[in-house]
Parts: C-alpha cells; sequence; structure tokens
C-alpha cells in the first residue's frame, strides 16, 4: 500500500480528491521537520548577526508559508534595514564574509559561492540535518513574494493541495530546479492559481486531472502567457525557438517568473503522462475505488530513503531528543562591510 495510505481500511473507499489531501498531510513538513529547520536557521541567525554588523536573517520561501517538501531547502536573506540599499559589490562582499563564517564551523559544509547569477547566493549544508539552505543578501523580492503566496494560498484552498504534489512530481523528475531548467514553487503557484481562477471546483481530483489536462495537452506555449490577474494572455515569443513559458509575477509585471524554465516542454510531456497514469484504471476524477488500487502510486512513489531520513529527524528532534543550540566561540573581528 501507498505510504499516504497508511492507516486506512482495507475496504474504505476513496476517491481522488480524498487521496490527493491524504498525500497533502503525509508530504507536509512534520512538527520534527519544522523544528529540524528553526534549529538550522536559529545556528545560522546566532552566527551572522553577531558577526556582521547592521545584520538581520529572516526566512522567506516554502518553508514560511507551509509548501516544503521533506527535500526542500531553506531561504535565508540578510537585511540590513539600518543601512542604503546595497550594490551588487557589496552584496557579492557580504556572501563572502557568509561563506568565511560559514566554513568556521564543523557542521556547516560551503557548497558554492555563486555571485553571476541575477540574485548572487551561498549554497550551504547543515551536516548535523542534512539540510540545503541558499543565503541571500537584501533579497526584497523574495520577502514580498512570500508575503503574496501566503494570501494566494487563503484565496485559493485547493492550492496548497495541488501545489505539494506538482512539486513533488516534478521533484520526483528532477525538473523542481529554476537553475537547472525545471520549475521553482513560485511558478507552479502561479500555474495552479490561475488554473484554478478560471477553472473554480472544490474537488481536489476535478482540479488535478484539469490541471495536467490543461497545461500538459491544450496550453500552447510560445502563444499563451500566464497572468493570474488578467488570465490566459495571447502572447508571440519574438524566438521560434524560445523554450521558456511566459509567467508574468503578479508583484512585478516586467519579470518572467518562467524565464528560466527552459525545460518547459519536458515539464508538459510529464505532465500528460502523470494524466494518463492516472486515468489507467478510472477514467473519471470522482469514481470510487479501494486503497489498493491507489489511483496516484501510478504515477509518484516514495523512496525508502526519504522515509529512512524522516524517521532519523523524528528521533532526533522529537521532545525527548531536541538537540540544545551550542553557540560557536569562533568570530572574526572585522564586521564592516
Amino acid at each position: 500500500m501507498a505510504a499516504w495510505l497508511n492507516g486506512t481500511k482495507k475496504k474504505e473507499c476513496l476517491t481522488l480528491d480524498k487521496e490527493m489531501k491524504l498525500f497533502e498531510e503525509f508530504i507536509q513538513l512534520t512538527p520534527e521537520e519544522i523544528k529540524c529547520r528553526n534549529y538550522c536557521v536559529d545556528k545560522l541567525k546566532q552566527l551572522f548577526e553577531n558577526n556582521i554588523e547592521h545584520c538581520e536573517v529572516q526566512v522567506y520561501g516554502s518553508f514560511v508559508y507551509g509548501l516544503s517538501l521533506p527535500s526542500s531547502d531553506v531561504d535565508i536573506a540578510l537585511l540590513f534595514p539600518q543601512l542604503p540599499s546595497l550594490s551588487i559589490g557589496r552584496k557579492i562582499r557580504v556572501l563572502k564574509r557568509v561563506a568565511q563564517l560559514c566554513r568556521t564551523v564543523k557542521s556547516i559544509r560551503v557548497d558554492d559561492v555563486i555571485t553571476n547569477a541575477k540574485i548572487p547566493i551561498v549554497k550551504l549544508t547543515d551536516l548535523e540535518c542534512a539540510l540545503s539552505i541558499d543565503i541571500s543578501v537584501d533579497c526584497d523580492n523574495g520577502i514580498v513574494t512570500t508575503t503574496y503566496i501566503k494570501t494566494l494560498l487563503t484565496e485559493f484552498p485547493l492550492a496548497r493541495t495541488l501545489s505539494l504534489f506538482i512539486k513533488f512530481l516534478l521533484f520526483q523528475n528532477s525538473l523542481n530546479e529554476p537553475y537547472h531548467g525545471g520549475l521553482g514553487s513560485y511558478a507552479i503557484i502561479l500555474l495552479v492559481c490561475t488554473y484554478l481562477k478560471n477553472n473554480p471546483t472544490e474537488d481536489c481530483g476535478v482540479a488535478i486531472t484539469g490541471f495536467l489536462n490543461f497545461y500538459g495537452s491544450l496550453f500552447k506555449m510560445r502563444m499563451t502567457a500566464v497572468s493570474l490577474i488578467s488570465g490566459y494572455c495571447k502572447y508571440r515569443s519574438e524566438d521560434d525557438s524560445e523554450s521558456c513559458p511566459m509567467i508574468i509575477d503578479p508583484c512585478d509585471e516586467l519579470n518572467n517568473v518562467g524565464r528560466t524554465s527552459f525545460k518547459f516542454t519536458t515539464v508538459q510531456y510529464i505532465f500528460k503522462k502523470t494524466l494518463i497514469g492516472i486515468n489507467y484504471q478510472y477514467k473519471t476524477p470522482k469514481e470510487k475505488y479501494l486503497p489498493k488500487r491507489s489511483r496516484l502510486s501510478n504515477v509518484i512513489a516514495i523512496a525508502a530513503s526519504t522515509l529512512v531520513f524522516r524517521n532519523a529527524i523524528y528521533q532526533r528532534f522529537s521532545e525527548q531528543g531536541t538537540p540544545t543550540l551550542i553557540h560557536e566561540n569562533r568570530t572574526i573581528n572585522d564586521k564592516s562591510l
């Protein structure tokens, strides 16, 4: 039986709507996984605020608005509210300082310092928790969109369930990283909410099959722009070979959220293939079936390593096993920017 159906009775009738909600309940972060992330954030907050003058640490992204998978990283912004807007050069100097500081902590590994991206970041791994962390400086856009997404999830109640499923589906197919041509969380949420706005329903099964059919088969990427405010607009790419979708950012209409998603045609193929898998035994989303005939297990699977990892996090961060944050004594005396 699929992992998200553990606890259901063998003769209990399911609908796709119910199975989608059971999957959401299973895949979202557990209380222990939330504690784990907060522990890592507190460690970095202490390190940066004690060693970088005027620095304030703020978490943003999927962890804040509740759409993290167990494998998701944590996004952290270093803010300097007491200073004028930092130039790119100063931001890069701060990021190099961040990397320098992190190398003094045995439990943190610096994986990369990316200075030539639109938003420069330092990529870290917390070795205690096997958690990836992205550090940016003065990332106002990320903080603004995080607040906006929280309002969208309230406005569209099914968006959380659909977005978690799509995120996991793309993660399973290595299409979840915008840096590598996939779709990030913000793009997924905008696609989901735009679809739900134009195709309202209260049934998750109807919503997910309709979403997969529309974006997998009907959506013409080179002729249609996705706008949550204006709907689906006629759009013509100047480049006939363009492979990225036009997903208009409601917080900044000049920003195309899909600009790096050059593997979108592969994403569409996955959506189309997933719909076929879901409909393999049952042709309509409202049909009832037994747990052993799970529709979602035709298209997604929970790796054994994920279950082992989640159990390890539970053991370490349960009420009895929550670790105490150790204060680092190593500091770098020069705090100036």
